[in-house]
């Protein structure tokens, strides 16, 4: 935890800048107090996980409309500029993790404890990073990753913030991938092979077969608890739109 807390330290101070259209929460000050580390961050109201959920979180709350969800969509951006001149990847952009104002005119960036310098020598992270609905596909599939992730990340919660509903909710890894491509339709060929080349490394069991089936896990009707693989193999084509996940967010 202390080792975190010093990286978000160190990231949240390369990441300042005096200007007001930063959209990134600002570090004042840090001390440690009885072997704890402390920081003194900006005052902000609260997260947008409460601003959509209240004080309970599930996968539905109350939409925050179209003109604010495209004023924070320029918010969010402007700080994933301003990360990406300084080569940082955010790695684990969720509701809880962006904090807005009372009056919801202002909107920044927190909670840095699992961002990660890019480096093109480095394109693989660690396949459970960031939190589970908003984790993209080229962390599960352990595929070169870039600024591209966090764009993913900030799509999902701006549909969240859109519709009030968790675009993603997803069980686990598998069924996350199970979610994307019922929504995006089928991966590419060169990423399923690289994807289960690297998985392979790490020791981890794979996703596709090797005709490029969906290893897709199932619940075993038989028997409470177990799962069964149902191979899948999946379209070019998108099962469901987004545009009707839209009107009617479920997947």
């Amino acid at each position: 935890m202390r080792r975190d807390s010093l990286k978000e330290i160190a990231v949240l101070k390369e990441l300042q800048d005096p200007s007001p259209q930063l959209n990134i929460v600002q570090l004042y000050d840090d001390f440690d107090y009885h072997n704890h580390l402390c920081m003194v961050l900006e005052p902000l109201d609260y997260d947008l996980e409460k601003a959509i959920y209240g004080e309970r979180k599930g996968i539905e709350g109350k939409a925050l409309g179209l003109e604010t969800t495209k004023k924070f969509s320029r918010h969010i951006f402007r700080a994933l500029r301003h990360m990406k001149k300084l080569a940082i990847i955010h790695g684990d952009l969720k509701p809880a993790n962006i904090l807005v104002d009372a009056k919801a005119q202002v909107l920044k960036l927190c909670d840095y404890g699992q961002a990660t310098k890019f480096s093109p020598a480095k394109p693989h992270l660690d396949v459970h990073l960031g939190s589970m609905w908003y984790r993209p596909p080229e962390i599960i599939l352990s595929s070169v990753v870039n600024h591209g992730i966090d764009v993913w990340q900030a799509a999902v919660v701006l549909f969240e913030c859109c519709t009030g509903k968790v675009m993603f909710p997803g069980k686990n890894n598998n069924d996350m991938l199970y979610l994307y491509q019922r929504c995006k339709g089928r991966f590419p060929s060169k990423i399923i092979k690289k994807s289960g080349e690297m998985l392979a490394k790490l020791k981890l069991p794979a996703y596709f077969d090797t005709e490029q089936k969906f290893l897709q896990m199932v619940n075993d009707p038989s028997v409470p608890g177990k799962h069964l693989v149902k191979p899948w193999l999946v379209g070019d084509k998108p099962e469901v739109s987004l545009k009707s996940m839209l009107i009617t967010p479920s997947l």
